[in-house]
Protein backbone atom coordinates (compact mmCIF):
# COMPACT_ATOMS: atom_id res chain seq x y z
CA UNK A 1 0.00 0.00 0.00
CA UNK A 2 1.52 3.42 -1.01
CA UNK A 3 2.56 5.87 2.05
CA UNK A 4 1.25 9.36 2.51
CA UNK A 5 -1.84 10.43 1.35
CA UNK A 6 -3.49 13.42 -0.72
CA UNK A 7 -6.47 15.85 0.22
CA UNK A 8 -8.50 18.48 -1.47
CA UNK A 9 -6.24 21.29 0.20
CA UNK A 10 -3.20 20.08 -1.23
CA UNK A 11 -4.88 19.01 -5.05
CA UNK A 12 -5.81 22.33 -5.16
CA UNK A 13 -2.98 23.96 -4.11
CA UNK A 14 -0.83 21.72 -6.67
CA UNK A 15 -3.21 23.32 -9.35
CA UNK A 16 -3.29 26.71 -8.51
CA UNK A 17 0.71 26.78 -7.62
CA UNK A 18 3.28 23.89 -8.13
CA UNK A 19 6.17 25.99 -6.52
CA UNK A 20 3.60 27.00 -3.34
CA UNK A 21 2.98 23.14 -3.15
CA UNK A 22 7.06 22.48 -3.37
CA UNK A 23 7.18 24.93 -0.45
CA UNK A 24 4.45 23.21 1.60
CA UNK A 25 4.55 19.69 1.25
CA UNK A 26 8.12 19.16 0.38
CA UNK A 27 9.93 21.52 2.03
CA UNK A 28 7.21 21.57 4.99
CA UNK A 29 7.32 25.15 5.23
CA UNK A 30 4.42 26.49 7.02
CA UNK A 31 2.76 29.55 6.89
CA UNK A 32 1.06 31.31 9.94
CA UNK A 33 -2.97 31.04 9.23
CA UNK A 34 -4.64 34.67 8.14
CA UNK A 35 -7.02 36.13 10.69
CA UNK A 36 -9.99 34.88 8.13
CA UNK A 37 -8.83 31.29 8.40
CA UNK A 38 -8.41 31.29 12.15
CA UNK A 39 -12.27 32.86 12.10
CA UNK A 40 -13.17 30.02 9.78
CA UNK A 41 -11.80 27.44 11.74
CA UNK A 42 -13.37 28.78 14.81
CA UNK A 43 -16.56 29.63 13.26
CA UNK A 44 -16.47 25.41 11.74
CA UNK A 45 -15.99 24.32 15.69
CA UNK A 46 -19.33 25.74 16.37
CA UNK A 47 -20.96 23.53 13.61
CA UNK A 48 -19.29 20.35 14.81
CA UNK A 49 -19.76 20.52 18.29
CA UNK A 50 -23.86 21.68 17.66
CA UNK A 51 -25.01 19.13 14.79
CA UNK A 52 -23.09 16.50 16.95
CA UNK A 53 -24.92 17.93 19.98
CA UNK A 54 -28.43 17.25 17.76
CA UNK A 55 -27.53 13.75 16.65
CA UNK A 56 -26.48 12.27 19.80
CA UNK A 57 -29.18 13.93 22.06
CA UNK A 58 -31.63 15.36 19.42
CA UNK A 59 -31.54 19.26 20.17
CA UNK A 60 -28.96 22.14 18.98
CA UNK A 61 -27.39 24.36 21.21
CA UNK A 62 -28.86 27.87 21.35
CA UNK A 63 -27.21 31.04 18.39
CA UNK A 64 -25.78 32.01 22.30
CA UNK A 65 -24.03 29.07 22.99
CA UNK A 66 -22.98 28.77 20.12
CA UNK A 67 -21.22 32.35 20.43
CA UNK A 68 -20.10 31.91 23.38
CA UNK A 69 -17.92 28.77 22.23
CA UNK A 70 -16.62 30.39 18.98
CA UNK A 71 -15.44 33.25 21.97
CA UNK A 72 -13.76 30.77 23.60
CA UNK A 73 -12.30 29.26 20.41
CA UNK A 74 -11.20 32.88 19.11
CA UNK A 75 -8.94 33.31 22.50
CA UNK A 76 -7.07 30.20 22.28
CA UNK A 77 -6.10 30.06 18.75
CA UNK A 78 -5.82 34.03 17.95
CA UNK A 79 -1.97 34.09 18.72
CA UNK A 80 -1.07 31.61 15.81
CA UNK A 81 -2.47 34.71 13.56
CA UNK A 82 -0.57 36.46 11.05
CA UNK A 83 -2.54 39.10 9.91
CA UNK A 84 -2.18 40.34 6.27
CA UNK A 85 -1.98 43.43 5.60
CA UNK A 86 -5.87 43.86 3.81
CA UNK A 87 -6.72 42.46 6.78
CA UNK A 88 -4.95 45.44 9.12
CA UNK A 89 -5.78 48.00 6.63
CA UNK A 90 -3.12 50.32 8.82
CA UNK A 91 -5.06 49.23 11.95
CA UNK A 92 -3.26 47.99 15.59
CA UNK A 93 -3.56 44.13 15.50
CA UNK A 94 -5.96 44.91 18.66
CA UNK A 95 -8.32 46.68 16.69
CA UNK A 96 -8.48 44.02 14.20
CA UNK A 97 -8.25 41.32 16.58
CA UNK A 98 -11.66 42.65 17.90
CA UNK A 99 -13.23 43.30 14.54
CA UNK A 100 -12.83 39.87 14.02
CA UNK A 101 -14.38 37.89 17.27
CA UNK A 102 -16.81 40.62 16.67
CA UNK A 103 -17.72 39.69 13.52
CA UNK A 104 -17.12 36.25 13.94
CA UNK A 105 -19.71 36.20 16.94
CA UNK A 106 -22.49 37.40 14.43
CA UNK A 107 -22.04 34.62 11.92
CA UNK A 108 -22.05 31.75 14.62
CA UNK A 109 -25.50 33.79 15.65
CA UNK A 110 -26.74 33.87 12.32
CA UNK A 111 -25.61 30.29 11.12
CA UNK A 112 -26.92 28.77 13.99
CA UNK A 113 -30.33 30.90 14.33
CA UNK A 114 -31.06 30.70 10.75
CA UNK A 115 -29.55 27.90 8.71
CA UNK A 116 -28.52 24.88 10.86
CA UNK A 117 -31.95 24.59 12.54
CA UNK A 118 -33.43 22.94 8.96
CA UNK A 119 -31.04 20.25 9.01
CA UNK A 120 -31.27 16.94 10.05
CA UNK A 121 -28.07 16.15 11.03
CA UNK A 122 -26.53 12.15 10.33
CA UNK A 123 -23.25 12.39 10.18
CA UNK A 124 -20.89 15.11 10.99
CA UNK A 125 -16.76 15.50 10.17
CA UNK A 126 -17.55 12.36 8.19
CA UNK A 127 -13.75 11.47 6.87
CA UNK A 128 -13.51 9.19 4.19
CA UNK A 129 -10.20 7.23 2.96
CA UNK A 130 -9.96 6.06 -1.05
CA UNK A 131 -7.58 3.34 -1.50
CA UNK A 132 -5.90 3.25 -5.13
CA UNK A 133 -3.97 0.08 -6.89
CA UNK A 134 -1.05 0.79 -7.70
CA UNK A 135 1.62 3.32 -6.39
CA UNK A 136 -0.61 6.26 -5.54
CA UNK A 137 -1.21 7.43 -1.92
CA UNK A 138 -4.47 6.85 -0.75
CA UNK A 139 -7.24 10.12 -1.15
CA UNK A 140 -8.29 11.38 2.32
CA UNK A 141 -11.20 13.97 3.12
CA UNK A 142 -13.68 15.01 5.61
CA UNK A 143 -16.97 15.96 4.53
CA UNK A 144 -18.45 18.76 6.92
CA UNK A 145 -22.04 17.39 7.18
CA UNK A 146 -24.49 14.50 6.01
CA UNK A 147 -27.78 15.08 6.28
CA UNK A 148 -30.23 12.39 6.66
CA UNK A 149 -31.43 12.66 3.26
CA UNK A 150 -27.78 12.04 2.10
CA UNK A 151 -27.13 15.57 0.97
CA UNK A 152 -23.25 16.37 1.37
CA UNK A 153 -23.16 19.63 3.09
CA UNK A 154 -20.33 22.09 3.31
CA UNK A 155 -20.57 24.82 5.29
CA UNK A 156 -18.18 28.34 4.62
CA UNK A 157 -17.86 31.19 6.83
CA UNK A 158 -16.59 33.84 4.11
CA UNK A 159 -16.41 37.51 3.26
CA UNK A 160 -17.71 38.09 -0.01
CA UNK A 161 -20.74 36.85 -1.58
CA UNK A 162 -20.09 33.64 -3.45
CA UNK A 163 -20.42 33.26 -7.01
CA UNK A 164 -23.78 31.79 -8.10
CA UNK A 165 -22.36 29.23 -10.66
CA UNK A 166 -19.25 28.32 -8.96
CA UNK A 167 -20.88 25.25 -6.59
CA UNK A 168 -21.12 23.61 -10.37
CA UNK A 169 -17.22 23.21 -10.67
CA UNK A 170 -16.50 22.60 -7.08
CA UNK A 171 -13.46 20.38 -6.86
CA UNK A 172 -13.86 19.98 -3.21
CA UNK A 173 -17.54 18.76 -3.36
CA UNK A 174 -16.78 16.62 -6.71
CA UNK A 175 -14.17 14.91 -4.06
CA UNK A 176 -16.46 14.83 -1.47
CA UNK A 177 -19.22 13.27 -3.55
CA UNK A 178 -16.28 10.53 -4.74
CA UNK A 179 -15.64 9.74 -1.27
CA UNK A 180 -19.23 8.91 0.07
CA UNK A 181 -20.01 6.54 -3.40
CA UNK A 182 -16.83 4.68 -2.28
CA UNK A 183 -17.61 4.45 1.27
CA UNK A 184 -21.51 4.22 1.43
CA UNK A 185 -21.64 2.21 -1.83
CA UNK A 186 -24.29 4.85 -3.58
CA UNK A 187 -24.32 8.74 -4.44
CA UNK A 188 -25.45 11.15 -2.33
CA UNK A 189 -28.58 13.02 -2.86
CA UNK A 190 -27.53 16.29 -3.97
CA UNK A 191 -24.34 18.51 -2.93
CA UNK A 192 -24.86 21.65 -0.96
CA UNK A 193 -22.85 24.47 0.53
CA UNK A 194 -24.02 27.27 3.26
CA UNK A 195 -22.10 29.78 3.05
CA UNK A 196 -22.21 32.51 5.97
CA UNK A 197 -21.26 35.95 4.51
CA UNK A 198 -19.84 38.30 6.89
CA UNK A 199 -20.80 41.83 5.30
CA UNK A 200 -19.44 44.99 7.21
CA UNK A 201 -22.03 45.09 10.01
CA UNK A 202 -24.05 42.98 8.77
CA UNK A 203 -24.41 38.82 8.25
CA UNK A 204 -26.32 36.49 5.41
CA UNK A 205 -26.88 32.83 4.17
CA UNK A 206 -26.27 31.73 1.00
CA UNK A 207 -27.06 28.17 0.08
CA UNK A 208 -26.35 26.68 -2.87
CA UNK A 209 -27.27 23.11 -3.97
CA UNK A 210 -26.82 21.12 -7.13
CA UNK A 211 -27.40 17.43 -8.17
CA UNK A 212 -24.36 15.20 -7.25
CA UNK A 213 -21.70 14.71 -10.02
CA UNK A 214 -22.32 12.93 -13.10
CA UNK A 215 -20.32 9.81 -14.36
CA UNK A 216 -17.79 12.01 -16.85
CA UNK A 217 -17.39 14.98 -14.55
CA UNK A 218 -16.34 11.90 -11.11
CA UNK A 219 -13.90 10.48 -14.53
CA UNK A 220 -12.15 13.90 -14.67
CA UNK A 221 -11.54 14.66 -11.25
CA UNK A 222 -9.83 11.26 -11.32
CA UNK A 223 -7.73 11.89 -14.07
CA UNK A 224 -6.81 15.45 -12.58
CA UNK A 225 -5.59 13.57 -9.25
CA UNK A 226 -3.73 11.05 -11.74
CA UNK A 227 -1.79 13.81 -13.16
CA UNK A 228 -1.45 15.43 -10.16
CA UNK A 229 0.29 12.37 -8.71
CA UNK A 230 2.05 12.27 -11.70
CA UNK A 231 3.59 15.46 -11.19
CA UNK A 232 4.70 15.02 -7.52
CA UNK A 233 6.39 11.95 -8.16
CA UNK A 234 8.25 13.23 -11.25
CA UNK A 235 8.76 16.39 -9.12
CA UNK A 236 7.80 18.92 -11.67
CA UNK A 237 6.33 21.96 -9.22
CA UNK A 238 5.23 24.38 -12.33
CA UNK A 239 4.43 27.82 -10.37
CA UNK A 240 1.37 29.93 -11.04
CA UNK A 241 0.80 31.82 -14.15
CA UNK A 242 2.05 35.18 -14.74
CA UNK A 243 -1.37 36.99 -13.83
CA UNK A 244 -2.35 34.89 -11.64
CA UNK A 245 -3.98 36.02 -8.87
CA UNK A 246 -2.61 33.27 -6.76
CA UNK A 247 0.86 35.09 -8.02
CA UNK A 248 0.82 38.08 -5.64
CA UNK A 249 1.64 39.08 -2.18
CA UNK A 250 -1.23 39.18 -1.28
CA UNK A 251 -2.80 35.87 -1.77
CA UNK A 252 0.87 33.82 -1.06
CA UNK A 253 2.60 33.58 1.73
CA UNK A 254 5.42 32.82 0.57
CA UNK A 255 5.97 35.77 -2.25
CA UNK A 256 8.40 37.76 -0.70
CA UNK A 257 10.92 34.41 -0.56
CA UNK A 258 9.52 32.87 -4.08
CA UNK A 259 12.92 32.20 -5.83
CA UNK A 260 10.22 32.01 -9.40
CA UNK A 261 7.94 34.86 -9.51
CA UNK A 262 7.88 37.56 -11.86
Amino acid sequence: MPTGHYSFSQLNMLLRCGEQYRRRYVMGERIPPSGNLVRGKCCHKTCEVNYDRKIKIGEYGSPDEMADLFATEWNMNKYDIAYTPEELEGRSISVVEGAFKDQGVRMVKEYHGTFAPTVEPKKTEERFVVEFEEDVPNLVGIIDLIDAKDTIIDNKFVGKTPNATGIDTDSQLSIYDYGFRVTEGRKPSALKKAFCVALKTSTKIVVQEVPPRDDDTIHRMLLRLKAAHDAIRAGNFLPAAEGSWVCSKRFCGYWTTCRVRP
